[in-house]
């Protein structure tokens, strides 16, 4: 009986099994750089889409712009302030913020003049401007470029430009020409905050005497709470025996702190850029104690409404505005 034969053994194909294990060996690390690719992808695209949803929106911003007062012919620094709009966190440093002159321009061609600066760490933007000399009040415009997320944001103000020896007279708006308190300012429509009785005809009667006028808004808390002040002053203008013309002084157009001493210093530079005629001297109208004794500090011949305790002896008080007029007639 024979025996059964065996199976030859097929020779070793050993450059096709270092194929196999190369390949074997290949083919997770494929996958792994695939997976990675992929998740960044999908990462941007996430990135994206956050971006573009309403609810990535920034804080929208808010432009004010500042009144100013500056002796006839010479040079002026516009300022004007960024502020956030609504709650929220937005750097307000290094923006671009575009002063540009406010007349009407009839030639399309003639393009307005245009200074752009950088924002401070408050927001806060100047650059200095020069008008005609002949000007005596202009507007100009502060305009930060917003984008297709953000819409622009501007204000307008305005800056007045009185002869040197003009005689200025200081009036603080609230306690004054207005008996709406903080809550009021804050909260009601500007059309609904009621002017006090026979003001705007005393100071329309300065303003003939030769007086410029000067409205003191030191006392809003927030340059959004300056703006509607001056927004009350302009429509007040425009009414029947309302308010003379006359710029709008707010605090907030620089990042210095002016601490309690705002008043005062508002007093003093007035009284540095025009210097005081003994027979035609600075005045102001004060209606409440600390504002009455800053003012006088600063070497203002001080008008004050209402009882007026604890104030220097040469403070002029008078009870109401048609007593003060009186006293300034004589």
């Amino acid at each position: 009986m024979g025996t059964a034969s065996q199976p030859t053994p097929q020779p070793r194909d050993e450059w096709k099994e270092r194929l196999q294990n190369e390949l074997k060996k290949g083919r997770p690390r494929r996958w792994r750089i695939v997976f990675v690719v992929l998740a960044a992808a999908a990462a941007v695209a996430a990135l994206v889409l956050w971006l573009m949803s309403p609810g990535a929106e920034l804080p929208r911003l808010a432009m004010v712009a500042f009144d100013e007062l500056s002796p006839r012919g010479g040079e002026v620094q516009l300022q004007a302030r960024l502020e956030l709009a609504e709650p929220g966190t937005r750097r307000l440093q290094g923006l671009d913020i575009h002063f540009v002159d406010g007349k009407i321009v009839v030639n399309p061609k003639d393009d307005p003049k245009k200074v752009t600066v950088k924002s401070g760490p408050g927001g806060e933007a100047s650059c200095p401007w020069t008008f005609p000399g002949d000007t005596e009040s202009a507007e100009f415009v502060a305009r930060h470029v917003g984008d297709k997320h953000r819409p622009p944001a501007e204000d307008r103000a305005l800056v007045y430009m009185p002869p040197l020896a003009a005689p200025i007279c200081l009036v603080q708006i609230e306690e004054t020409l207005t008996q709406a308190g903080e809550e009021n300012w804050r909260k009601d429509n500007l059309l609904d905050i009621q002017a006090v009785a026979q003001s705007g005809t005393t100071l329309q009667m300065l303003k003939k005497k030769g007086h410029q006028i000067v409205y003191l808004a030191l006392g809003a808390d927030r340059p959004l709470g300056y703006q509607k002040m001056r927004g009350w002053i302009r429509h007040q203008q425009t009414q029947p025996a309302g308010f003379p013309p006359g710029p709008v002084l707010g605090r907030f157009a620089s990042a210095q702190d002016q601490g309690s001493k705002a008043w005062q210093r508002a007093a003093e530079q007035v009284k540095e850029q025009f210097p005081e005629e003994k027979a035609r001297p600075h005045i102001a109208i004060a209606g409440t104690i600390d504002v009455a004794q800053q003012l006088h500090a600063a070497g203002i011949r001080v008008y004050y409404l209402g009882d007026g305790r604890d104030l220097p002896g040469d403070v002029r008080r008078a009870p109401n505005w048609p007593e003060l007029r009186l006293m300034l007639e004589r």
